[in-house]
C-alpha cells in the first residue's frame, strides 16, 4: 500500500494545478502525507533504521529550518505559522521522511521506470494540448478540475505547456529536473536492439518537444547551462585522469592495482561522452551551435521575431513591466536585508503585507529569515554537489545537471514548495546507497 502510494506521487508529483483540492493540498501532497502518515508507526519502531541514507549536509537543512523557526518567533506575522508549517512539510516529510520512505519502500528501477513513464505522459498531454489550443482554440486543461488559470500564449498566437501544472514555468522546471533522469532513461533505451528506431525517436522527441513547448526563458536558460557546465566538469575530470595515468605510466612507480583503478575511472560514469575526444568535439560543437543560433537570429528576422521575447525576458529587456516588478523585488530584498541580517524580518514578511515574494528564493530568504538561514541551505545545497560529483554511479553527471538546473531556478523563483530538486536529491542518495550496498554483497 505504501509502495504504491509513493510511486503515485512521483507519477503526479509534476500535478500541482490540476486535480487539487485547494493550492495547499495538490494530489501529490496528499498521497505524501497519506504514507508517511501510515509509516510513521514503523519509523518511530524501525530497528534497522537506515542511517546511510543520511548526511553531514543534512545538518544544515536541520540549521536552516531552526533559523526559520527563531525568524518566526522574533518577529511574528499572520503569515508566519503558514511559512512554519511549509518548511517543515517541504523538508521534514517532502525531503527527511521521502528519503527513508523510498529506501525502505520502493525498487530503484521501479523508480526510475514509473519517473519516466510520468514524464512521458505529462510531455504526452503538454504537446497535444497544445496542438489542439493552436488548431480548435481549445485548451483541454482548463476543462479539469483545479486551480486553473487562464492559457498564456505565445506572441499571442501559440499556446504554452501547462501539462498538469500551474504555470509553464514551472513544467520546464520539472522537466529540467526529474525529466533529466527520464531522459537517462531513454539514453539507456538507445541500446537495446529490440526496439524499433521510431519508437526511440518518438519518445526522445516527445520530451524535447514538450520542453520547448513551454517556452520557459528560465528552462531554456538554465538546462543549457547547466549541461555546458557538467560537460567541462567531465571534461576536465578525465583530462586530469589522463595526465595522473600517463604520468604514473612513465614514472614506472605505479602498481598493478593503481593501474586498473586509474583505468577504471577512465572508463567510470560515461553521460555524455565515452572518451577524452568525444567530450572535446561535445563542447566544441555546442560552442558553434550557440554560436550560429546567436548570428542566425541576428541576421533574420522571423527568427528573431520568434525568439525575442525570450531573450528579452533572460536579458531582463522585456517590454512589459514583469521584467521591471522583479528587479524591484530584488533590489528592495537587497536593500533591506541587512536591517536584519541575522533573523530578518519574519518568515512570512512579504506575504502578511500583502506583496509577492522576491522572484529569487535565496534573497527571498535572507530578507524574511535572515543571512544564517540562508547561509545554511545554500551550505546544504552546495555540499550536496560535491556528493553528487564525488559518487560513483553511473548517473551521477545527468543527476547533476537537474540539480544545477534545479538550483539555479531558485534565482528566478521562490516556489520551494516544488519539490522536483528536493525529490531529485533523495533518488539520488537512495539510488547511491543501495549501490554501495550491491557492491558490498557482491
Amino acid at each position: 500500500m505504501i509502495s504504491l502510494l509513493l510511486y503515485l506521487y512521483i507519477f503526479v508529483v509534476s500535478w500541482g494545478g490540476t486535480f487539487t483540492l485547494s493550492p495547499w493540498f495538490p494530489v501529490h501532497v496528499i498521497l505524501l502525507l497519506t504514507a508517511f502518515i501510515l509509516s510513521t508507526p514503523h519509523i518511530l519502531t524501525d530497528r534497522r533504521f537506515p542511517k546511510g541514507i543520511y548526511h553531514f549536509e543534512d545538518i544544515f537543512i536541520w540549521i536552516g529550518i531552526m533559523a526559520v523557526g527563531i525568524s518566526g518567533m522574533l518577529n511574528p506575522n499572520e503569515k508566519t505559522f503558514n511559512y512554519l508549517i511549509a518548511y517543515f512539510y517541504v523538508f521534514g516529510i517532502g525531503y527527511f521522511a521521502l528519503k527513508y520512505l523510498l529506501y525502505k519502500k520502493t525498487s530503484v528501477n521501479k523508480l526510475l521506470n514509473v519517473n519516466t513513464i510520468a514524464v512521458l505522459f505529462v510531455a504526452g498531454f503538454a504537446v497535444f494540448d497544445v496542438a489542439l489550443h493552436f488548431l480548435t482554440g481549445i485548451a483541454i486543461r482548463e476543462f479539469l478540475p483545479g486551480t486553473i488559470t487562464a492559457t498564456q500564449t505565445y506572441h499571442g498566437v501559440i499556446s504554452r505547456a501547462y501539462g498538469f501544472a500551474n504555470e509553464p514555468g514551472t513544467l520546464a522546471f520539472y522537466f529540467n529536473t526529474l525529466g533529466i533522469l527520464a531522459l537517462w532513461e531513454l539514453w539507456k533505451l538507445w541500446n537495446y536492439k529490440f526496439m524499433s528506431e521510431f519508437l526511440k525517436f518518438f519518445l526522445t522527441g516527445l520530451l524535447i518537444v514538450a520542453w520547448i513547448c513551454t517556452r520557459s526563458a528560465a528552462g531554456f536558460a538554465f538546462m543549457p547551462f547547466s549541461v555546458i557546465i557538467v560537460l567541462a566538469i567531465r571534461f576536465c575530470y578525465i583530462t586530469n585522469t589522463r595526465k595522473i595515468y600517463i604520468s604514473q605510466s612513465s614514472s614506472g612507480w605505479n602498481t598493478n592495482s593503481q593501474t586498473r583503478t586509474l583505468t577504471k575511472a577512465l572508463r567510470s560514469c560515461q553521460p555524455f561522452a565515452k572518451n577524452h575526444r568525444s567530450a572535446r568535439r561535445t563542447l566544441i560543437v555546442l560552442a558553434t551551435l550557440s554560436l550560429t543560433i546567436f548570428l542566425v537570429v541576428q541576421h533574420f528576422e522571423s527568427v528573431k521575431y520568434s525568439l525575442n521575447p525570450i531573450i528579452d525576458k533572460v536579458t531582463l529587456q522585456e517590454s512589459s513591466s514583469s521584467a521591471e516588478i522583479r528587479v524591484a523585488h530584488w533590489e528592495y530584498a537587497i536593500d533591506n536585508i541587512f536591517d536584519n541580517p541575522f533573523f530578518g524580518k519574519g518568515i512570512g514578511y512579504l506575504s502578511s503585507k500583502g506583496e509577492g515574494s522576491s522572484h529569487d528564493w535565496y534573497l527571498f530568504l535572507a530578507l524574511e529569515a535572515g543571512l544564517i538561514a540562508t547561509g545554511s541551505f545554500v551550505a546544504f545545497l552546495l555540499l550536496s554537489a560535491v556528493r553528487i560529483l564525488k559518487s560513483r554511479i553511473a548517473m551521477k553527471y545527468w543527476f547533476l545537471v537537474g540539480f544545477l538546473a534545479s538550483v539555479f531556478n531558485f534565482t528566478i523563483s521562490s516556489t520551494i514548495f516544488n519539490p522536483f530538486l528536493w525529490i531529485l536529491i533523495a533518488v539520488f542518495t537512495v539510488v547511491e546507497q543501495k549501490s554501495k550496498e550491491q557492491q558490498i554483497a557482491i
